[in-house]
């Protein structure tokens, strides 16, 4: 979290950050002082129980990820309808500011990520065949179609919109309780949730697919095409204990060269070789790379 805010905190210095935790309060990290780090940089902690539990059929991994319907929820009660709130995964970086993503949701009111996943490929448990039959089972009437899928790293929209996402959810909690309880297939993340929603909303979903790629990096998968630095916004899963680790590391190093540098290219260049992107380059072949030693600040 320290690293997606500090590097947020450089490409989006004008926009108001949010950290929402269910935890009364913010650990220190070994020798790093998190909670003075999040005074010095403005950055909001909001303390929200986790009450939007989901029951799940024999499904264990990734539980807390529902939390993210307890974010909305407070902000769908605390902001104006025309405000917009984009709430991301910690293992997120912003490679350039926001405001192009802003302008759109401005646009369009809500923007969403399109996965394109093939129609059988297992989604956590679900692939978009069973999204299909669920679907279908809750709403009573058949789909021409299975439905998309949209990553839940991001959820950008108008609080307008939001409240529709919560007013949706709350529709649905006791449908969920209902199949959980009959053994019926049943949505075992907030991915699969957001989707369901996603479908029931009265607004077009505009892609945000333009500027944010789930980047995969580990040694034997990735899809690194050369043109991540058009992007606005990377996800890093794989990234979480090596080069987000790294970031963290010289975050708390006011020597090193997170903090020297000036410049937003060169910034993004260095995330590039602290998040493999140029390793990848490199090993594929897709052309001549700086050098992180080589550069000016």
């Amino acid at each position: 979290m320290v690293a997606f805010f500090a590097v947020s905190v450089r490409n989006n210095a004008n926009s108001r950050h949010i950290f929402f935790t269910n935890n009364s309060e913010i650990p220190d990290i070994g020798g790093f002082e998190t909670e003075r780090f999040f005074e010095e940089n403005e950055i909001e902690v909001v303390t929200l129980p986790y009450t939007c539990k989901i029951p799940r059929n024999n499904f264990n991994c990734w539980g807390s990820t529902f939390y993210l319907f307890d974010i909305l929820k407070h902000i769908s009660e605390n902001a104006a309808e025309d405000d917009i709130y984009i709430i991301l995964d910690p293992d997120c970086v912003f490679i350039n500011p926001v405001d192009r993503l802003v302008d759109l949701i401005s646009r369009y009111d809500v923007l969403a990520y399109d996965l394109r996943s093939p129609p059988e490929a297992d989604l956590y448990g679900l692939s978009r065949l069973d999204m299909k039959e669920i679907y279908e089972e809750i709403n009573g009437k058949a789909l021409s179609e299975p439905p998309r899928d949209y990553g839940a790293e991001w959820v950008g929209a108008k609080v307008k919109v939001i409240k529709d996402i919560v007013r949706i959810f709350d529709e649905t909690r006791s449908i969920i309780d209902e199949r959980v309880k009959r053994g019926k297939k049943s949505f075992n993340t907030e991915e699969h949730l957001l989707n369901y929603i996603y479908q029931k909303l009265e607004y077009p979903l505009k892609p945000v697919n333009p500027y944010l790629r789930r980047l995969l990096t580990a040694p034997n998968v990735n899809n690194i095409k050369g043109d991540e630095f058009l992007l606005d916004i990377w996800h890093m899963p794989a990234e979480k204990l090596t080069g987000i680790k790294a970031l963290f590391d010289e975050i708390a190093d006011p020597e090193s060269i997170f903090c020297k540098i000036r410049s937003r290219e060169r910034f993004a260049e260095y995330l590039g070789h602290r998040l493999s992107i140029f390793r990848i380059l490199r090993e594929n072949n897709l052309g001549k790379l700086p050098l992180l030693g080589t550069m000016s600040t």
